[in-house]
């Protein structure tokens, strides 16, 4: 395997290591979230002290500057511990990528989530259309009312609201907030 897809995004590896600037992108490519701050920070250096230093000691960190493949590459561990610096969602995406290539099983698991999910959010689309076409026939309706009714009363009455109706219901319509 070169890449693991994260979020449609492949993260390339390379002798075991992946890309930790490969990540950031995926991230966000947020300045705060740069690798280098990653690397620099206390925790962090504890945290590679301590894989170096385990019994199934390996290389954490590997940092290549210029050519081809630059960056810095960082073990497993530390692609969890990066993903949980940056986001807890971040996190959950990148567990869940691992948990996916190592059981298959529990990858259709979560893909029968999605479609759950992806089932519920359009039922809630097409809920949301038929409540607007309810709002939308009720103000045609509130239209043809206020034109046949009440705009020739105040015509009819003479009122000092007459002249500027239309465009005072306009404010009101625009400057109201309904969720």
């Amino acid at each position: 395997m070169n890449h693991l897809t994260i979020l449609s995004n492949d993260v390339r590896i390379q002798d075991g290591l992946y890309s930790l600037n490969d990540l950031h992108k995926v991230s966000g490519s947020k300045n705060k979230h740069r690798p280098s701050l990653f690397t620099a920070n206390i925790q962090t250096k504890e945290l590679i002290h301590e894989i170096e230093q385990s019994s199934n000691s390996c290389f954490a960190v590997k940092t290549k500057r210029g050519g081809f493949n630059s960056g810095t590459w960082v073990c497993r561990e530390l692609v969890y511990a990066y993903a949980m610096w940056i986001s807890a969602e971040f996190y959950l995406y990148v567990i869940r990528t691992f948990d996916q290539q190592q059981n298959p099983s529990y990858s259709k698991a979560i893909t029968l989530k999605q479609d759950e999910y992806i089932a519920s959010l359009e039922r809630q689309v097409i809920q949301y259309e038929k409540q607007m076409n309810l709002i939308h026939s009720h103000t045609t309706s509130m239209k043809k009312e206020f034109s046949d009714t009440v705009f020739p009363a105040l015509k009819a009455l003479n009122s000092r609201l007459y002249g500027n109706v239309y465009e005072r219901l306009h404010v009101v319509h625009m400057s109201s907030k309904v969720y």
